[in-house]
């Protein structure tokens, strides 16, 4: 495998000498940060053939190949000196008791010391998990940069149409196993009823008696949309590294780091909220990160060929939201900027528990754990009340008098008869009408109960997952361990996979006395793009870094030639990001901005909302209140600007409906009185690259 240079006089490999000659020759000479090493180990290790003219191509190339290079290096330097400071950690009673808060001479009972250690140790084990699968990801994408095509970032028409039709052809099988497992049903049923038909009419034993096999299930196969994302995850991930981008480990949340250069160093924070919308739209454009064609990260795998064309719709709207989210650092007291890339819901196969625990371990967190099973309902029958029981009783009586005039005709409405089957059917009217009024009453209080029970178990679910964070955070911050982001913080404590009760809906706002509410989107908590950049970066920088700002970009709909069509922010993120871009009403204005490619946004902090310290211990504050200071400063936050936060698909509807609104108020209530919301917790303006060496970072940034 070699670079070749193809001109007039044919083709040949090309070395560096020649190739600094030939790049001479075009008015582009070699950078000076790409020294002779990196360019031999190009040369030497990939495949490509250059036309003559191609010299912006080669340098493109190069750069992508030395930034990756260079992102991977100091990653692997900085996991080492972690992974060496892990190896050196050790469990014993006094880091048992520190955790605990107990003071120095104080004791605790053996059980309790020895769950303490065993979930320290479990934590542990745990972290050099995390380490082995982050070296393993590291490893792989150097061997991926040192090998093969240069361009097997790229995917050709044939490769397109491979993916297309393996696609069309698992859908082929997942149709015809539900086909036969529809007829073995129908076999059985059909068998069994004619078994009891011919057992009517004969005297069979009962060791004769005809026994039917079991029915099997009906094939439910994974839902086509999901199928999708499956599709596009190794060729998304393939084409972020052919850019240059430092990818998340495989099998976890898509996303990745951008490439150094990317980055911006030395700007003060007033310029950088000045400059950053721009910084980010360019960065989306040029890495063509979003679009409408086959070029754009999010529709890489479009049809190109007529025969797929039916499976265009399906293949265009694989990414619903895909999100540049700006990280904080600081390096011997230079403030760095960061932008890491976040993709919603493409990952490599479905998410089950093992994809959930990946997912909390990278980001630093306890152990998953599936949903807490809500408690059935207690059997309570329908109880008339006194009232409707002597109706009831003055029903039965008047029946008793009036049954034989019931199928009486032209009864005399003036006669006894008549008045007393009037007042009857007048009795009957109040009857019903009580009737009814309980019942209704009754099955409402069931409705309220059973939302109940749900927002109870997430309250105690929330306090119980609090208490594990904490414990794990104290652990973390003793060792000197990574610890996690707080918005990684708020999605842990808040996650349910999915709500139980049909009566808990999006767009209503639940009694605030019955619990919390965490139905807040059409997701869970993790499912958004967002925690997918905060794994990301917290596997390659080792430690949790909560996200300045967040950009997201629509997936969906189309982004016109300026590929840099913004979405609003969906309320989970409202509800846990420190700041965002939203976007500002603009009616009738969708064709033009899609045409333009401007766009009214404005950027949305709720952090300066908040208060400044956490909740003193002992101060009232009641996270049930709708009237609390936390739900004001949401409300004030997500109202925006005299424009107001929109929807991108219509620049007019607002973003957040008022029952979700109240939502994210309770849940940041929620964070507050549980302490989450601790300044002190927020992961901005931590060391870069802690673990690599001084020397070594400052060098990288050079």
């Amino acid at each position: 495998m070699t670079i070749q240079l193809k001109n007039l006089m044919g083709t040949s490999a090309l070395s560096t000498v020649t190739a600094r000659k030939w790049l001479l020759s075009g008015g582009y000479p070699v950078p000076e940060y790409i020294d002779d090493n990196c360019l031999d180990l190009f040369l030497e290790t990939r495949d490509k053939t250059y036309g003559f003219m191609q010299q912006q191509w080669f340098l493109s190339d190069v750069d992508g190949f030395y930034q990756a290079r260079k992102s991977l290096v100091i990653a692997g330097k900085n996991l080492e000196g972690y992974a060496q400071h892990v190896r050196r950690l050790s469990v014993t009673d006094t880091l048992v008791l520190e955790v605990f808060g107990i003071k120095k001479g104080g004791k605790t009972s053996p059980e309790m010391l020895e769950a303490g250690r065993t979930t320290i140790e479990d934590l542990l084990t745990e972290e050099r998990a995390y380490i082995r699968e982050c070296w393993q990801s590291l490893e792989q994408q150097w061997d991926w940069h040192h090998d093969g095509r240069v361009d097997k970032g790229l995917l050709s028409d044939g490769e397109v149409s491979g993916i297309l039709s393996a696609f069309a052809e698992e859908s082929r099988l997942h149709n015809e196993k539900v086909e036969q497992v529809r007829d073995a049903r129908k076999k059985i049923q059909e068998e069994t009823s004619k078994a009891k038909k011919k057992a009517k009419g004969t005297q069979a034993k009962a060791e004769d008696a005809y026994v039917p096999p079991p029915l099997p299930d009906p094939y439910v196969p994974p839902a086509e949309k999901d199928r999708v994302k499956y599709a596009y995850y190794e060729p998304v991930r393939n084409r972020l590294m052919g850019l240059g981008f430092v990818v998340s480990p495989p099998g976890t949340a898509l996303g990745a780091v951008f490439p150094p250069k990317d980055w911006r160093r030395k700007i003060p924070e007033v310029v950088f909220n000045q400059k950053v919308k721009a910084f980010t739209d360019e960065l989306v454009s040029r890495y063509h990160l979003v679009g409408d064609d086959e070029t754009s990260l999010t529709r890489l795998l479009l049809p190109r060929k007529n025969a797929f064309q039916d499976m265009k719709s399906l293949f265009s709207g694989a990414v619903g939201c895909l999100c540049v989210s700006w990280t904080r650092h600081q390096v011997n007291g230079e403030t760095v900027h960061v932008p890491i890339l976040g993709l919603s819901g493409v990952v490599r196969e479905e998410p089950g528990a093992a994809y959930l625990q990946l997912f909390c371990r990278h980001l630093a967190l306890p152990n998953w754990q599936p949903d807490t099973p809500i408690p059935p309902a207690t059997d309570q029958l329908f109880q008339a009340s006194e009232k409707l029981k002597g109706l009831q009783k003055q029903s039965g009586t008047a029946y008793t008098q009036v049954k034989g005039s019931l199928t009486k005709k032209d009864l005399d409405p003036e006669s006894e008869e008549g008045k007393a089957l009037a007042a009857y059917r007048e009795l009957q009217a109040k009857l019903k009408k009580r009737d009814d009024k309980e019942r209704k009453a009754y099955n409402e209080g069931k409705i309220q109960s059973e939302i109940q029970r749900e927002l109870t178990v997430n309250y105690e679910t929330m306090l119980e997952r609090t208490s594990l964070v904490a414990f794990g955070y104290r652990a973390r911050t003793r060792m000197r361990l990574r610890t996690p982001a707080r918005q990684a913080l708020f999605s842990y404590v808040s996650f349910r996979k999915d709500k139980v009760s049909k009566n808990i809906q999006l767009n209503v706002a639940s009694d605030p006395g019955l619990g919390v509410d965490l139905w807040v989107s059409g997701w869970h908590s993790l499912n958004c793009a967002e925690p997918a950049a905060l794994m990301t970066a917290s596997s390659y920088f080792a430690e949790g870094c909560d996200v300045l700002i967040c950009f997201p970009y629509e997936g969906f709909n189309d982004t016109g030639p300026g590929r840099n069509r913004p979405k609003e922010t969906c309320p989970w993120c409202a509800a846990v990001e420190l700041g965002f871009r939203s976007l500002s009403e603009n009616k009738n204005q969708v064709k033009q901005s899609v045409s333009t490619g401007n766009w009214l946004t404005q950027l949305t902090s709720p952090l300066q909302d908040e208060p400044q310290k956490a909740l003193p211990v002992n101060q009232g504050f009641d996270a049930f209140n709708d009237d609390n200071p936390i739900m004001h400063a949401t409300r004030n936050t997500l109202a925006g600007t005299d424009t107001g936060l929109v929807k991108n698909s219509d620049l007019e509807t607002t973003a957040y409906a008022p029952a979700v609104m109240t939502k994210i108020g309770r849940l940041r209530s929620m964070y507050y009185l549980l302490g989450l919301s601790d300044r002190e917790a927020v992961a901005l303006d931590r060391p870069l690259y802690a673990y690599a060496g001084f020397g070594e970072v400052t060098k990288f940034l050079r």
